[in-house]
C-alpha cells in the first residue's frame, strides 16, 4: 500500500479502538516522522548492488520471525555450523526480505544475519539482507503485523517507566517493549540503521533478487535507481507519498507474476511481459519471495522467474525449511534431506514428478502430499490420491486438522462412507476447538457453520449429531 493508504488505514484503526499489537498507529507515524526529521541524517554513500563470477548462491525467502526454521535452513545449506558460525566460504546468501513481523523471533533472526554478514565478508562471501515490505513498514511505524512476542523481545526491567515517560500517561495501551522497538527501528537504532543502508534488489551473475515481483512500470527505473529511491524515502530524504517504496507495483509490494497458475498456456501468455522486465533489469532471470507458494520452490516462464517464499513460519500452513541454490546453470531446491533439481517449466507435464522428488527429500512437508493428491484426483486415480493423503497421518508430528477434510472427500468419492465420516468428524472437532478458543472470530465461526451446513445434515446418508450443538450455537451468532 502507498503512504496515503497507510495513513487512512491508521486513521480507521484509531477510530475503531486499540489494535491488540499496535494500539494507536497515528502516534507511531508521528513519532517516527519526528525521529526522521530531527535525527542526524544518514551519510550518503554508494552501496554495491551487482556481483559477477560468484561460485555459489543460496537464496532464502520470507522468515517472519521463524528463527528455528531459519537456522535449520542455513545448516541444510551448509552455511553455518552448530555454533552458528559462517561456513559458506565464498557463497553469497540472499535473504529476500520480510525477516520481521508475524512470528516471535525476528530480532534473533536479524542479529544472526548481522553477525553472518561480518563473518561471510571476511571469508570472501556475502550476505545480502534485502528490504521487504515488512521491513519498510516497521521503519515508518506501521506496526499492525508486529506480534506481542516480538514487542516483548525488546522489553527490559525499565520498560514500564520508559513507556510512561514516552507517552505521558499511565493508562496507555502500548505493550511493553513498544518504545524500545521504535527506538531500535529509528535512524540511529540498531535495526533502523541496518535496514536503511540495505538494497531492495541486487543482481548476481545476471540474476535479479528482490522481495516481490517487478512490474513494467517500476522495472523502467532500473535496479540502481530503485534502490536509491527506497533508501532515500526510508531515510526521510524523499517523500514516501508518491514514492516507490509503497507503490502497489513496487517490487516490495507486487505479486503479479508469482500468481500466474502453473499451467503452460497461462505462463506462455506472460512471456513477453517477463522478457520486457528482464531486459529493463539487464537480467536473465528473477528470484522473488513475498508470495507464499504451496510449500515448494516454483519456477515459471522457462525458469526466468522463481518464487522462493515456501512459508517458513508455522502459522500459515508453513514451517517449511527450503532454500534455492544456484551454481552456474544448475538450480536446485535445498530441502531437509537433500537437493531437488528445478525444472525449467513447472506445469502440468512436470509438476507430479517434481512433487514426488520433493516428497522424497522433504517427507514432513504436508503441502507436497496434498498437491500430489490433487494431481492424482485430476487424473481420476483416486486410489493413489487416498494412499498419498494417508501418508500425512503417519508423520511424527501432528498434521493440521484441515487435511482431514481432504482425505474425507477422497474416501467419499471412493464410496468408503465410514472412513469418510471419521475424517469429517476429526475435521469438525478441529474447527470446534479453534472456534471455542477464539469465540469472537467471525471467520472461524463461519467456517464451523459452513461445514456443518454442508456436511452434517446428511453425509452419504449419515446424521452428524456430534456437531449439531456447535452449529446451532454458531448459527445463532450470525
Amino acid at each position: 500500500m502507498n503512504l496515503v493508504q497507510t495513513l487512512k488505514r491508521s486513521e480507521r484503526l484509531a477510530e475503531r479502538g486499540p489494535h491488540k499489537n499496535s494500539p494507536t498507529l497515528l502516534p507511531v507515524l508521528f513519532v517516527t516522522a519526528l525521529w526522521c526529521f530531527t535525527a542526524q541524517p544518514i551519510a550518503a554513500k554508494e552501496i554495491p548492488y551487482e556481483w559477477n563470477n560468484v561460485p555459489r548462491i543460496v537464496a532464502i525467502g520470507d522468515i517472519h520471525g521463524a528463527y528455528d526454521n531459519f537456522v535449520a535452513v542455513l545448516k541444510n545449506a551448509g552455511l553455518v555450523d552448530n555454533k552458528l558460525r559462517w561456513t559458506g566460504g565464498k557463497t553469497h546468501l540472499i535473504q529476500t526480505g520480510d525477516v520481521v513481523d508475524r512470528g516471535p523471533d525476528s530480532r534473533k533472526c536479524m542479529d544472526l544475519l548481522i553477525k553472518l554478514q561480518e563473518q561471510a565478508e571476511r571469508a570472501g562471501g556475502q550476505v545480502h539482507a534485502l528490504i521487504g515490505n515488512h521491513e519498510a513498514m516497521n521503519v515508518v511505524g506501521f506496526l499492525e503485523y508486529v506480534s506481542e512476542a516480538e514487542f516483548a523481545s525488546y522489553a527490559d526491567s525499565n520498560s514500564a517507566s520508559r513507556r510512561e515517560r514516552a507517552f505521558e500517561t499511565r493508562n496507555n495501551k502500548h505493550p511493553l517493549g513498544y518504545a524500545e522497538h521504535r527506538r531500535a527501528f529509528g535512524p540511529k537504532g540498531r535495526y533502523g540503521r541496518w535496514i536503511r543502508n540495505h538494497n531492495a534488489a541486487v543482481r548476481i551473475n545476471g540474476v535479479v533478487f528482490s522481495h516481490g515481483d517487478w512490474s513494467k512500470e517500476l522495472s523502467a527505473l532500473g535496479i540502481e535507481k530503485f534502490n536509491r529511491r527506497v533508501r532515500a524515502e526510508l531515510s526521510a530524504k524523499a517523500s514516501l507519498k508518491g514514492g516507490v517504496t509503497f507503490h502497489l507495483k513496487s517490487p516490495l509490494q507486487h505479486r503479479g507474476l508469482a500468481e500466474v497458475p502453473l499451467e503452460r498456456v497461462r505462463q506462455e501468455a506472460h512471456r513477453k511481459e517477463v522478457d520486457h522486465i528482464l531486459a529493463k533489469l539487464r537480467a536473465s532471470r528473477m528470484v522473488v519471495g513475498h508470495t507464499v507458494t504451496e510449500g515448494v520452490i516454483e519456477p515459471r516462464f522457462g525458469g526466468k522467474h522463481i518464487s522462493i517464499d515456501t512459508g517458513m513460519l508455522e502459522l500459515y500452513r508453513g514451517g517449511h525449511q527450503v532454500a534455492l541454490e544456484i551454481e552456474g546453470d544448475n538450480l536446485r531446491a535445498i530441502h531437509r534431506l537433500g537437493k531437488v533439481p528445478l525444472p525449467n517449466y513447472l506445469d502440468e507435464s512436470t509438476l507430479s514428478d517434481y512433487l514426488v522428488a520433493v516428497a522424497a527429500a522433504d517427507p514432513q512437508n504436508p503441502q507436497v502430499y496434498t498437491q500430489l493428491a490433487e494431481q492424482y484426483r485430476r487424473r481420476g486415480d483416486l486410489s493413489a490420491a487416498r494412499n498419498t493423503l494417508e501418508q500425512l497421518f503417519l508423520m511424527p508430528k501432528p498434521v493440521p486438522f484441515q487435511y482431514h477434510q481432504e482425505l474425507g472427500d477422497v474416501y467419499r468419492q471412493l464410496g468408503e462412507a465410514e472412513k469418510a465420516r471419521d475424517q469429517y468428524m476429526a475435521y469438525i472437532e478441529g474447527l470446534n476447538k479453534v472456534s471455542d478458543s477464539t469465540p469472537d472470530s467471525r471467520r472461524r465461526i463461519n467456517l464451523v457453520t459452513g461445514f456443518c451446513l454442508k456436511h452434517n445434515l446428511k453425509l452419504n446418508g449419515w446424521e452428524c449429531n456430534r456437531c449439531s450443538h456447535s452449529c446451532l450455537r454458531t448459527i445463532g451468532a450470525q
